[in-house]
């Protein structure tokens, strides 16, 4: 075959068909307080081949732990939350509630491996492997509302007295870790 041929071959065949972009907007249950108003809007990207090089150096540290590595990842891979930069502010995100975390984690995972993610799981006792198949959207509800995620949390203890908590955010997450 010529490569006139091999061209004309080539040439003839249809065009791939791209995946649709993936959705890299995410919606806080919390979000981050600004003076008097909350953002919930944040926008994530898929990870690069470098982005998963880092986290595999990051896996061969036995020192760091889930929320070291997950606000790790975050700092590389959100773009802003609102109008605040990551790159410019990573600090941002350790306001961040761990639930607001944990769904960017979830967000960056979806932009880049798909919706759904497939397992082999061996099952402990028999040893038969299982295929596990997880829908990173329907499998992960959101409950609860952005109110009571914004409000303190009253304990009353058995001496009468009152504990006020908040929230646990990323910040809480690297201090107890």
């Amino acid at each position: 075959m010529t490569d006139v041929q091999s061209f004309d071959a080539i040439s003839t065949e249809s065009a791939p068909v791209m995946d649709k972009s993936p959705n890299t907007s995410v919606d806080l249950i919390r979000g981050i307080q600004l003076n008097n108003d909350w953002i919930t809007n944040a926008i994530v990207r898929e990870m690069t081949g470098e982005d998963e090089e880092f986290l595999s150096s990051m896996e061969a540290r036995t020192t760091s732990n889930y929320g070291e590595y997950v606000l790790a990842l975050l700092k590389r891979v959100v773009i802003s939350i609102g109008d605040i930069s990551v790159k410019q502010t990573p600090a941002v995100l350790n306001e961040l509630i761990i639930g607001d975390r944990d769904l960017l984690f979830l967000a960056v995972i979806r932009a880049t491996y798909g919706e759904t993610r497939e397992f082999k799981v061996s099952c402990p006792h028999c040893n038969q492997s299982n295929d596990l198949l997880i829908d990173l959207n329907s499998d992960f509800p959101i409950e609860g509302d952005q109110e009571s995620a914004r409000k303190q949390i009253k304990v009353v203890l058995r001496d009468g007295s009152t504990l006020v908590l908040n929230h646990p955010n990323s910040d809480d997450s690297a201090r107890i870790g």
